[in-house]
């Protein structure tokens, strides 16, 4: 089995390291990972212009693009086209709402829309270089959720840190509300820079169609010290707001 490993945290990143010491003893690895920081790139795509992939050494590569991109050129590639794809581990979470903004998501989102099993893995803990404890529970875990991955989903897994009494638990994404500043300098020539950051981030529940309403939030999960695996489907699914607005709609 080739087990691809990308993220957007770099090709220098402490948790991709961590997974590739995991995973480097028991399967083909190959890296492709960003030359630089791209988070927040979500699925950023390179069009009409050339992406560099650097050889580092045998199979371990960096990628002038985006996470996605380094997903696509992997799979072109017959010497590099993985069976599986593993975005992370990644500094700090990506739950619920981080999903849509994610470089790290994306990547196992782009894996899947060309129909290769993903996972993305983030820990939740953006003080913490301890990337080997969620490494290693996640190798543990990873061939009984390979074995029930379904085609158009991945697999998002968060975890804040690892105990002895930590436990897989499948979930569904919460809504994360940001609470969103804004730093605005002025420029000599009238040009105007904006420095946008966040000063907290509350959560709610969000409508449970298309989830078991049973799971639990996967903030919630993580923040009792458990391991939170949400299925995420690529492809929207048609809420059932939606069709009652599409029936309940008059042409004027």
């Amino acid at each position: 089995m080739r087990v691809l490993l990308t993220n957007d945290d770099g090709i220098d990143a402490k948790g991709l390291w961590a997974l590739y010491e995991v995973f480097s003893s028991v399967a083909d690895v190959v890296v492709i990972a960003p030359d630089g920081e791209r988070s927040g790139m979500s699925h950023s795509f390179s069009l009409l212009k050339p992406v560099r992939r650097k050889k580092i050494r045998d199979n371990v590569f960096s990628c002038s693009g985006s996470p996605a991109d380094c997903v696509v050129i992997a799979c072109m590639d017959k010497e590099t086209r993985p069976d599986v794809v593993v975005s992370g581990i990644n500094k700090g979470p990506n739950l619920g709402t981080d999903i849509i903004y994610s470089g790290t998501v994306a990547a196992a989102r782009q894996a899947v829309l060309m129909e290769i099993p993903a996972f993305a893995v983030s820990l939740a803990d953006y003080s913490s270089d301890d990337f080997s404890s969620l490494a290693g529970f996640f190798y543990k875990v990873f061939p009984s959720l390979l074995d029930v991955w379904i085609p158009d989903m991945f697999f998002n897994v968060n975890a804040f840190d690892i105990g002895v009494d930590s436990r897989l638990v499948f979930t569904r994404p919460s809504r994360r509300i940001y609470t969103d500043s804004v730093k605005i300098m002025d420029s000599v020539d009238s040009s105007k820079y904006f420095l946008v950051y966040g000063t907290g981030v509350s959560v709610s529940a969000v409508d449970a169609s298309g989830y078991d309403e049973h799971l639990e939030l996967d903030s919630v999960v993580v923040d009792r010290g458990d391991v939170s695996v949400s299925p995420v489907f690529v492809h929207p699914q048609v809420h059932w707001k939606a069709s009652e607005l599409v029936n309940n709609y008059r042409e004027g």
